[in-house]
C-alpha cells in the first residue's frame, strides 16, 4: 500500500502523521511516502556552502547567479515506514536516480490516496548535479518511467500547479465528490470515475532567448497531464516580466 504526500506535514511536536484508517491496509504495517529533499546537509549558509554536487564544466554566468557548484541536488525520495517497529527505509524513487528535481506535486483529487500513481515536478537535469529548473517531468510510481519536457535554451521554469480537468476541487466540488465524508460514504470509491492523468499542469516560464526583449519575457504555460512530453498546449505571454518565485495556487473562478 502506498500513500503519497508531496511535502512532509508535521504536528507542532515535530511528528509526521499518517491517516492509517483510510490509507493503510489492516494486514500491513507499512506505509510509503514521497518527498523532495537533499541527501545530506553540511554546515554553512542556506544555498551556498554545502558542496555536495559535481561541478559544472563552465564558469558561473554572473556574480548574481547562484553557485550551483556548492548546492546539493534535490532528489525525489521514497520513504517506507513501519508503523509498529518505527523502521524507516529511504531510497531514491525508481527512475529518478540521475535526476535533479524539485517541487513535486500530484493531482489534488488523488493526494493521500493509495490509487495515486503520478508525480509531477520541476526538472533541472539528468546529470546528478544541481541546477536551475529547465523543464518538467512526470514520474510513474508503478513502472518507474519518467516523461520529460525541456523548455529550451535560456528558459527557466517555475513550480507547477495541477488543476483537475473535471472541475472538482478541494473545498468545493470535492466535498460533494467525497460524499461529504461525514455521511459515511466510502471515500476510496469517490473517484471511481476520475482518471488521475486527466489534469492541466500550469506553470510560469521565464524566456531569456536571443529573440526576446531585454530582461526576458514571462509566460503562463499549460500542459496536458496525460502527455507532458508533448509540451505546452497553450502559452499566454505576459506584458511584463514576472520575477522568479516559488509556489502557486489555483482558485476556481466564479462565472457571471
Amino acid at each position: 500500500m502506498e500513500i503519497l504526500t508531496p511535502n512532509d506535514s508535521e504536528d507542532p511536536d515535530g511528528s509526521i502523521k499518517f491517516d492509517t484508517k483510510k490509507n493503510h491496509d489492516s494486514d500491513s504495517n507499512w506505509v510509503t511516502a514521497y518527498t523532495a529533499g537533499w541527501d545530506e546537509l553540511g554546515a554553512g549558509s542556506f544555498l551556498g556552502e554545502w558542496s555536495r554536487s559535481e561541478p559544472w564544466p563552465f564558469p558561473i554566468a554572473t556574480p548574481l547567479s547562484p553557485d550551483f557548484n556548492n548546492i546539493p541536488r534535490t532528489l525525489l525520495w521514497r520513504y517506507e515506514v513501519n508503523l509498529n517497529t518505527k523502521e524507516v527505509i529511504r531510497t531514491v524513487t525508481p527512475g529518478c536516480e540521475n535526476l535533479c528535481i524539485d517541487h513535486p506535486h500530484v493531482n489534488p483529487l488523488f493526494e493521500g490516496k493509495r490509487q495515486c500513481r503520478f508525480v509531477y515536478a520541476s526538472l533541472s537535469n539528468e546529470m546528478k548535479t544541481s541546477g536551475p529548473p529547465l523543464g518538467y517531468c512526470r514520474v510513474d510510481l508503478v513502472t518507474g518511467d519518467v516523461a520529460k519536457w525541456w523548455a529550451g535554451n535560456k528558459t527557466f521554469c517555475e513550480e507547477l500547479v495541477i488543476v483537475p480537468k473535471s472541475g472538482r476541487w478541494v473545498g468545493g466540488d470535492l466535498d460533494e465528490a467525497m460524499g461529504n465524508a461525514l455521511g459515511g460514504n466510502n471515500t476510496d470509491d469517490a473517484y471511481a470515475d476520475e482518471k488521475e492523468e486527466e489534469c492541466w499542469l500550469v506553470g510560469m516560464l521565464a524566456e531569456h532567448g536571443s529573440g526576446e526583449k531585454e530582461g526576458g519575457v514571462s509566460c503562463l504555460a499549460i500542459f496536458d497531464g496525460a502527455d507532458l512530453a508533448r509540451g505546452p498546449v497553450a502559452k499566454i505571454k505576459l506584458k511584463h516580466r514576472v520575477p522568479h518565485g516559488l509556489h502557486g495556487a489555483f482558485v476556481p473562478g466564479m462565472r457571471k
